[in-house]
């Protein structure tokens, strides 16, 4: 069964007739990794749409979690709002989470970025064996900044759309 890189990302992954045909197409020729263009292709998510992300939390080392093995103290698995930005080549989602953001579960901890990333962060269209990436969608779609793919409004050096700077 051949991997069709475009249609991860599509929001008819699924059922869809045109993947179906190129399959049969090209059955027994050996090929596992097919790029193509497609008519039907429709983006499953698009810039602005506001989403819960699976992300996890080393910032709170204390809470009882997922260890990830990659040092003494356990990560914890949290749920972010969060906002789709675009996808990679590698079909992963990045998406924008403001510092600050309160865990949907416990309102105590909230999103420490990465330092460097800003709440940049890419991660899985789903969750799979890692446990992360994208959960769900929220009710409504947040205007993106054209220049920098942050909301409007949220804080940004590198525009001048916003307060403060």
């Amino acid at each position: 069964m051949a991997f069709f890189r475009k249609c991860k990302t599509c929001a008819s992954n699924v059922a869809c007739d045109r993947k179906a045909s190129i399959s049969d197409a090209i059955k027994g020729l050996g090929i596992t990794t097919l790029t193509h263009r497609c008519s039907g292709y429709s983006p499953m998510f698009s810039p602005g749409d506001n989403l819960w992300v699976k992300t996890l939390d080393h910032a709170h080392p204390t809470r009882v979690g997922y260890d990830d093995g990659s040092d003494d103290e356990a990560a914890t698995d949290c749920i972010f709002p969060a906002h789709f930005c675009a996808f990679t080549k590698a079909g992963r989602a990045i998406v924008f989470i403001e510092p600050g953001a309160k865990d949907r579960d416990d309102e105590d901890f909230s999103f420490e970025p990465i330092p460097g990333r800003e709440g940049f962060c890419s991660v899985a269209l789903s969750i799979g064996r890692s446990r992360l990436g994208i959960e769900s969608r929220r009710d409504g779609k947040t205007e993106m900044c054209r220049g920098c793919s942050r909301p409007l409004g949220a804080i940004c050096p590198e525009c001048t759309n916003n307060a403060g700077y």
